[in-house]
């Protein structure tokens, strides 16, 4: 539901043969402003019933089915009633299947209102990723999801330029001083060319190659809080373990 047609898809399962690297898919819906226009006219159970058909059955009439339910979008600072509708729907198929569920959000405080309805739809917010939480570079607001249960995830690393790679640094060293490291996900968040190597970006290695040796020297974390943060923070937050 993300553009991916048969074709892309069975190009992404011969990607991960050849690489040997585990490609997880994911199935909802994004914002409002990429919707199709046959969702306004779905019923919430039409589209709860759609994803839980990709994760069990597959995508786009392949058998290759999604791993995770997301990213599901919201607008900066405010979810539209056709966004809550779609985001209480994959609440629901976060509930059938078990899958974690990684939110969207812009600048604002928006996250906190997408928990505000997964916990209404009873899901465990322990199963729940906050993308791009450090678009709001806030340590008090990821702390507010970090209690709530969640996973804040650091996006676009390797991106940004040197004052807000230093700030975000920063905000990922209040966290594990905290005593929260488990909470903490980080991620490329590569999507357009200029992110590529082959076009100047840091690519897909960035954070593995750069990023985690910086963390060393400026944090001076430890090779295990590494293994935390890269390996059992992103299997927790899959199966909803801590």
């Amino acid at each position: 539901m993300f553009g991916l047609c048969g074709e892309d898809n069975n190009a992404i399962q011969e990607l991960s043969r050849k690489t040997g690297i585990n490609i997880v898919l994911g199935s909802g819906w994004y914002r409002e402003p990429y919707y199709d226009k046959s969702l306004w006219r779905m019923k919430t159970s039409e589209i709860c019933e759609q994803i839980v058909h990709e994760v069990n059955i597959g995508i786009e009439g392949t058998q290759i089915k999604s791993g995770i339910i997301g990213e599901i979008g919201a607008h900066f600072n405010y979810i539209s009633p056709i966004e809550e509708r779609v985001l209480r729907a994959a609440a629901r198929a976060q509930k059938k299947t078990g899958l974690a569920n990684s939110t969207h959000q812009g600048a604002g405080k928006v996250a906190l209102d997408q928990l505000d309805i997964l916990e209404e739809e009873g899901v465990d917010l322990r199963t729940v990723i906050i993308s791009h939480a450090n678009i709001n570079p806030d340590h008090a607001y990821h702390m507010e999801i970090i209690k709530r249960g969640a996973f804040v995830s650091f996006e676009g690393i390797g991106t940004k330029n040197s004052f807000e790679a230093k700030r975000e640094m920063h905000l990922i060293g209040q966290i594990i001083e905290s005593g929260n490291i488990n909470h903490l996900i980080l991620s490329h968040d590569v999507c357009v060319k200029p992110m590529y190597v082959a076009y100047g970006g840091g690519g897909y290695e960035y954070i593995s190659k750069t990023w985690l040796g910086m963390m060393k020297q400026d944090l001076g974390i430890s090779d295990e809080q590494i293994h935390q943060i890269m390996i059992n923070n992103p299997q927790n937050a899959l199966t909803g373990e801590r």
